[in-house]
């Protein structure tokens, strides 16, 4: 066996009042041209024939397919197409299009959507002159003598939120810790919004178990989760503005000195700002502001975070 590794690159799912069908895409890596799809698809780092979706056990793996995607210096590149699918109940419950049919609870589309603005603190470093656009500030905020104020002047700045609860069959405490607080690491559809990366934050998760009867009358449980997720037209990250007593001087770190009331070099009291190259910020230069990402960037695929609000399909990742 020469396959080296193997990575999951997207995963869809398609829910449907009859069924529910998911497609995981894997990249699989080999260090030998003469593999065949049966050899990449026979790789112990992938999911078997029959096994069950770790975030939907009712689905189960039906059929796997492997194509080649590219072939370099006897190493390739091949794309593994896995399908889960499963089938919802009959009987029970009645649609408007079928006469008699049942949908399973973590089958049925998101509900209890709201949506809400939530507010942060960033730096103001720019305002609003008559006729400039929403959004589109022109003048620098700085003192008389041309430098950023210190403090930093604050303001608000409004992203929305998206509140909704949907149903999964499993939910897992640890999700919580893992996933509060994160960001998007991948673009993402939540509820027909379409959303770069590290663009949207999840605000607030948690779920509660409930218990109910099926079409054929046995008791099933489930678990109904309440999301809400911040979504942002840019970047989730914080700036600081660059300021400090201390400067880089042909690449060495010195004190910063200014000329006091008499005259004289002394050390401010101050921090004070700098430029991109780390040197004390001349008169009349633009402030500088460095962003840090303090959210993880995570993966939420074990969520199945509802793409659509389609009262008929809900899509998941």
């Amino acid at each position: 066996m020469t396959v080296t590794s193997s990575n999951i690159v997207d995963s869809e799912s398609t829910w449907t009042a009859q069924t529910r069908t998911t497609t995981v895409l894997y990249d699989v890596y080999s260090d030998s041209s003469s593999d065949d799809s049966n050899t990449i698809l026979a790789y112990s780092g992938l999911p078997k024939v029959d096994s069950l979706l770790s975030s939907d056990k009712a689905q189960i793996l039906t059929s796997k397919t492997a194509s080649l995607i590219s072939s370099e210096d006897d190493k390739t590149k091949w794309r593994v197409s896995c399908t889960y699918e499963a089938k919802s109940g009959t009987g029970g419950e009645k649609d408007d299009d079928e006469d008699d049919q049942y949908t399973e609870p973590w089958d049925l589309p998101p509900y209890n959507v709201s949506y809400n603005p939530i507010g942060r603190e960033i730096v103001a470093d720019k305002a609003y002159k008559d006729g400039d656009d929403q959004g589109l500030p022109t003048v620098p905020v700085i003192n008389k003598a041309g430098d950023p104020y210190d403090p930093t002047l604050m303001k608000q700045e409004f992203n929305g939120i998206v509140n909704f609860s949907y149903n999964l069959r499993d939910f897992k405490f640890e999700w919580i810790p893992k996933y509060i607080d994160t960001i998007n690491a991948d673009p993402i559809t939540i509820l027909d919004i379409n959303i770069d990366s590290e663009h949207a934050r999840i605000h607030s998760i948690g779920a509660k178990q409930v218990a109910t009867k099926n079409s054929s009358d046995f008791d099933i449980v489930y678990w109904s989760v309440d999301i809400s997720i911040e979504v942002s037209n840019k970047k989730i990250q914080k700036e600081i503005l660059e300021a400090g007593f201390n400067q880089i001087v042909a690449g060495v770190k010195t004190k910063i000195t200014i000329t006091d009331d008499d005259g004289e070099q002394a050390y401010p009291s101050m921090p004070q700002t700098l430029d991109a190259d780390g040197a004390k910020l001349a008169v009349g230069e633009d402030a500088i502001y460095t962003a840090f990402k303090i959210n993880y960037p995570a993966n939420w695929s074990t969520l199945a975070i509802p793409k659509a609000r389609n009262t008929e399909v809900k899509n998941a990742f």
